[in-house]
C-alpha cells in the first residue's frame, strides 16, 4: 500500500487518469481498495434521495444529473444526460431515433451523428451520455 502515501484523496482521480495499461489498472485497484462498502454502494446507487426527486424532475433537461462523487477519495461525479434522439439538454439537435438510423445501414452517418452528440453533451457539461441504447 505504499502508493497510497503518494497522493491524498483530493488527487486520487487525476492520479489514476495520468497512467495507462497495467499501471492504470494497479492504480484503479488501489483506489477501489480504499473504498468502503458504503462508498461502493453510493457509486452504484447514486447520491440523491427521495427529497431530491422534485428538483431532479424540474432540472432534468436543463443540466446534467450529477451522481457518484466521492470527496474523500477525490472522485468527481458522473454528469449524466439522456436521450436516444440526441442530448436531452437545452437546445440540442434532435436526430432521428436510433432504430430509424440503423435501418439505413449508413455507418459513416452514424459516426458523424455520434460525434455531434458527444460534442453537444460535453459542451453542456455532461461526461456520460446514456442515449446510445437498443430498443427491442
Amino acid at each position: 500500500m505504499e502508493g497510497i502515501k503518494v497522493y491524498d484523496g483530493s488527487a486520487a482521480w487525476p492520479y489514476v487518469l495520468q497512467s495507462e495499461g497495467e499501471e492504470r489498472e494497479r492504480r484503479i485497484a488501489e483506489l477501489v481498495s480504499r473504498m468502503t462498502l458504503e462508498d461502493k454502494v453510493a457509486q452504484m446507487h447514486g447520491s440523491a434521495g427521495i427529497a431530491d426527486l422534485a428538483v431532479m424532475v424540474i432540472r432534468y433537461n436543463l443540466y446534467p444529473s450529477k451522481s457518484g462523487a466521492n470527496k474523500r477519495l477525490g472522485i468527481p461525479p458522473i454528469r449524466f444526460t439522456d436521450g436516444p434522439r440526441g442530448v436531452a439538454l437545452g437546445r440540442s439537435t434532435c436526430f432521428p431515433v436510433s432504430m430509424a438510423r440503423a435501418a439505413t445501414w449508413d455507418l459513416e452517418l452514424e459516426e458523424r451523428i455520434a460525434s455531434a452528440m458527444g460534442i453537444e453533451a460535453r459542451a453542456q457539461g455532461s461526461n456520460f451520455f446514456g442515449g446510445v441504447c437498443i430498443n427491442i
